[in-house]
């Protein structure tokens, strides 16, 4: 006898600006990490090479421009978007998210066979969400501090208080964290979407996911 097929309903998750601001964020880390790595490994030293270096650069730091707006919209919409947006969305403040969070981990570790589910994050990945977001403010403050090493102002403060070389390597650094977050990123996002069959990945392209009504109906 087959299994009795659970009723699914279609609910708009993710707003616009959710969404823009998620694929910018990708694609100017790409960007970035990219020319960041040419600018730290000058190989064109040829005086036509430095006149692509400094279109590099210039290309770097627009990105990082578009970064910075892009992060401090998502963080800004923790409190103005709509519930699966918010900072609770992130933290896990209430007993349910809590328990999600738990139910998660124990999922991961092949110690339940299904997946616990959320409509928006799981309480596992908005945890780790709240982490990145906390280094990429990080990584904007360092990079923005190296930037007045020739263009005085701003945060230049940074510089004199922990060093150019210091900040030079936490910001090198946690760009290797961020493509290493990308790969497990996109890991758990396929994994979830198949388990769950809620739509997850196509849910970042139109907003909508795929829920079974019971879940609505607990609001988890």
């Amino acid at each position: 006898m087959s299994p009795k097929v659970k009723k699914r309903i279609e609910v708009y998750v993710w707003e616009p600006v959710v969404r823009w601001a998620h694929w910018l964020i990708v694609v100017c880390i790409f960007v970035l990490a990219a020319t960041g790595y040419l600018i730290g490994n000058p190989v064109l030293l040829t005086r036509s090479g430095a006149l692509i270096m400094s279109q590099v650069k210039f290309i770097h730091y627009t990105a990082a421009l578009v970064f910075s707006l892009s992060v401090f919209l998502r963080l800004l919409w923790l409190f103005i978007g709509n519930e699966y947006a918010s900072w609770r969305g992130l933290i896990p403040v209430s007993p349910e998210r809590k328990k999600n969070a738990f139910e998660t981990l124990k999922w991961y570790f092949f110690l339940r066979l299904k997946s616990p589910g959320s409509i928006g994050h799981n309480a596992l990945a908005g945890m780790a969400y709240a982490a990145i977001y906390v280094l990429c403010l990080v990584e904007i403050l360092t990079g923005h501090a190296l930037y007045t090493l020739q263009y005085s102002g701003g945060v230049g403060w940074l510089v004199a208080t922990f060093g150019a070389q210091e900040l030079r390597l936490v910001h090198h650094l946690l760009t290797y964290i961020f493509l290493m977050f990308l790969i497990h990123h996109v890991y758990s996002v396929f994994l979830c979407s198949m388990s769950e069959r809620d739509g997850l990945v196509e849910a970042m392209f139109d907003g909508y996911k795929f829920i079974e009504e019971e879940r609505l109906e607990t609001r988890k």
